[in-house]
C-alpha cells in the first residue's frame, strides 16, 4: 500500500498538509481504496460509490473496472486536488483490467462508502 504524506502551499502562503488516497478494482469482486485517511479499506462488490474530498467516486466491474467521478455537489467545494487517473499494470509490466484513480485530499479528510439501493 502506498501511502503518502506531503504539503502543498495554500495561496496565503501557509503550508497544507496532504494525503494520498488510491481507488481500483482487484479480482472481479473488490475494490481497493489505499491511502493513510479513515474510511480506506478493501471492499467485497462488483459496485461501489464513495465520497471524499468534495467528489463522488463510482467504481464498477462489467469485464474490466471502470471508475467515474464528479462534484457532490454545486455547493460542495471540491477539496481534492492533483488527480490522476491510469490503467493498472500486472506484475509483468503489460496493462491491466482496472483504472486506477489517485488523488490528494486535505489532512483531516475521510473516505466514506455510500450505500446506494
Amino acid at each position: 500500500m502506498h501511502t503518502d504524506s506531503s504539503a502543498v502551499a495554500r495561496p496565503d502562503g501557509d503550508a497544507l498538509s496532504v494525503k494520498h488516497v488510491k481507488f481500483y478494482g482487484a479480482s472481479d469482486d473488490l475494490i481497493e481504496v489505499e491511502g493513510d485517511v479513515p474510511g480506506c479499506d478493501e471492499y467485497n462488490g462488483e459496485h461501489g460509490v464513495f465520497t471524499v474530498g468534495g467528489l463522488v467516486i463510482a467504481i464498477d466491474y462489467t469485464g474490466i473496472w471502470a471508475i467515474r467521478v464528479a462534484q457532490v455537489d454545486e455547493d460542495v467545494p471540491v477539496t481534492a486536488s492533483d488527480l490522476r487517473l491510469s490503467v493498472a499494470k500486472r506484475a509483468d509490466g503489460t496493462p491491466g483490467y482496472s483504472m486506477v484513480l489517485d488523488m490528494d485530499v486535505p489532512d483531516g479528510s475521510h473516505v466514506t462508502k455510500v450505500e446506494v439501493s
